[in-house]
C-alpha cells in the first residue's frame, strides 16, 4: 500500500466522505492502525462525528471478566472504567514502564509518519498529556484523573479509545472480547473494524494452524 499517495489524497477537501471510509479499511487490512485513525479524524473534523443515540442502556456497554457488565452514557465513562480495571491488574504499569511492553501505553504515539508530536494517553499532570498542546491542558474535559494519581488523555475519539485499550488489553494478557469489551453506539468505520480485529492470541492459534496444516 503506498501511504505517501493515500495521505496527499486524504487531504483533498473534495475527497468525499466513502471515498475516505473506504481508505480507512484499506489501511486495516494491512495493519496500519495509526494510518486508519489519522482517516478517521479526519472524517470527524470534515464531516462532524455522528451524533450518538442514546437508549434506556447508554451510550456505551463495557465488561470486564464476568459478571462485570455496566452500561454508560458517554463512551468516555466505559473507557475509564475499563482503564481502571486494567491499572487493578498491574498498578506499576505507570511506575515502571518498559518500553518493548508497557510505555507505549504511557506514552502514546505519534500522529503521523512525518514526526508531529507524541499525544500522550497517560501522565503525571495534564500539561505532560498535551505537551504539544498547551491550550488543551487549560480545559478540564480534555483529561479525568485515575484512581492512581495519573491523568487519562480523553480528548479522543471512539476508535482511538478502542485502540488503547486493545494496546492495553494486550500488554496484560486479556483478550478482546472474551475478558473484556467494549462497545458503543453508532460506531464509527475504524471503530468496527478494531472490534472485529482478531485478538492476538487468535492470530497466534490461526498461524500454529497453517503450520500444522
Amino acid at each position: 500500500m503506498d501511504t505517501e499517495r493515500i495521505r496527499k489524497l486524504i487531504a483533498n477537501p473534495a475527497v468525499s466522505r466513502s471515498e475516505l471510509e473506504q481508505q480507512i479499511q484499506q489501511a486495516l487490512k494491512v495493519n496500519d492502525r495509526n494510518l486508519a485513525l489519522d482517516i478517521q479524524e479526519i472524517i470527524d473534523s470534515r464531516f462532524g462525528i455522528t451524533p450518538v443515540v442514546r437508549d434506556d442502556q447508554g451510550a456505551a456497554h463495557a465488561a470486564f471478566r464476568n459478571p462485570l457488565k455496566k452500561s454508560f452514557d458517554h463512551a468516555k465513562d466505559g473507557y475509564l472504567w475499563l482503564v481502571e480495571r486494567f491499572v487493578e491488574i498491574q498498578p506499576e504499569i505507570f511506575t515502571k514502564p518498559a518500553w518493548e511492553t508497557t510505555g507505549v501505553i504511557a506514552v502514546g504515539r505519534a500522529r503521523n509518519s512525518k514526526g508531529k508530536s507524541f499525544r500522550n494517553y497517560f501522565a503525571k499532570s495534564p500539561e505532560n498529556l498535551f505537551r504539544a498542546t498547551p491550550a488543551l491542558a487549560e480545559n478540564p474535559n480534555n483529561y479525568e484523573k485515575l484512581r492512581n494519581g495519573w491523568y487519562a488523555n480523553i480528548n479522543l475519539n471512539n476508535a482511538e479509545k478502542l485502540d488503547i485499550l486493545i494496546q492495553f488489553g494486550d500488554v496484560l494478557r486479556l483478550v478482546h472480547g472474551k475478558d473484556w469489551s467494549f462497545v458503543v453506539q453508532n460506531p464509527s468505520a475504524a471503530f468496527q473494524a478494531l472490534l472485529n480485529r482478531p485478538s492476538a492470541d487468535e492470530l497466534l492459534a490461526e498461524i500454529d494452524g497453517w503450520k500444522n496444516g
